[in-house]
C-alpha cells in the first residue's frame, strides 16, 4: 500500500515513498516590485506563478501519480515597510483538477479550487543586543475551499487541511 499505520500513533497513517517517479513540465514566473521600481519606501510586490505538468508518473506501478494537478497557480502580494517593522501578504493558489487514488482503490477526481491565505507580521520589540519580538498573524484556506484528499482508516473521503489561522510570537535573534 502507499500507506501503513503508525506504531505509535494508532489513528494515524504514515505515507510511504515511491520507488521510482517521472515528472515534466514547466513552470513560469513573474514578480514585480512597485515600491523599488517608483523609489517608494516601501516594497509593494505582486507575483504570478504557472506550473504546467505535461507528465506525472509513477514508474512502479506505471500510472499517474494520484494528487498530482495538471496546472497550479500561484499569485498574490507582498507589502513591506521596513521603518513600522511591518510585513503583509495576501496569496492565492488555483490547484487544477486532480485524480486521487490509494492502493486498490478505483481512481476519484478532486475539483480545482482557489485557496486564498493572509500572512502578517509585526515588529513588536527590537533590541540590538538580544534580538526582536514580532507578532505573527496566519490565515490559511480562508474560504475553506476542498482542494486535495488523503485517506482515513474509515475510508477515502477526508478533505484536508481545512481553514486554519494562528496567532504567534516569535524572538528572533
Amino acid at each position: 500500500p502507499d500507506y501503513r499505520q503508525s506504531a505509535t500513533r494508532p489513528n494515524y497513517n504514515l505515507w510511504m515513498n515511491i520507488e521510482s517517479a517521472t515528472i515534466n513540465g514547466f513552470e513560469l514566473g513573474t514578480t514585480f516590485d512597485i515600491g523599488e521600481h517608483f523609489d517608494l519606501d516601501f516594497k509593494l510586490e505582486p507575483y504570478f506563478h504557472w506550473t504546467h505538468l505535461i507528465r506525472s508518473t509513477n514508474n512502479v506501478k506505471h500510472e499517474d501519480l494520484a494528487n498530482r494537478a495538471k496546472d497550479t497557480v500561484s499569485f498574490g502580494i507582498d507589502f513591506s515597510y521596513e521603518p513600522a517593522s511591518f510585513d503583509a501578504s495576501i496569496n492565492g493558489v488555483r490547484h487544477g483538477k486532480m485524480r486521487t487514488k490509494t492502493g486498490t482503490e478505483p481512481w476519484k477526481s478532486v475539483k480545482s479550487a482557489v485557496v486564498f491565505d493572509v500572512n502578517i507580521k509585526k515588529g513588536l520589540y527590537t533590541t540590538e543586543d538580544y534580538g526582536r519580538v514580532n507578532l505573527k498573524v496566519n490565515l490559511k484556506n480562508i474560504f475553506n475551499k476542498t482542494y486535495t484528499r488523503t485517506t482515513t482508516e474509515e475510508g477515502f473521503d477526508d478533505f484536508m487541511p481545512g481553514r486554519s489561522f494562528y496567532v504567534a510570537l516569535e524572538y528572533a535573534f
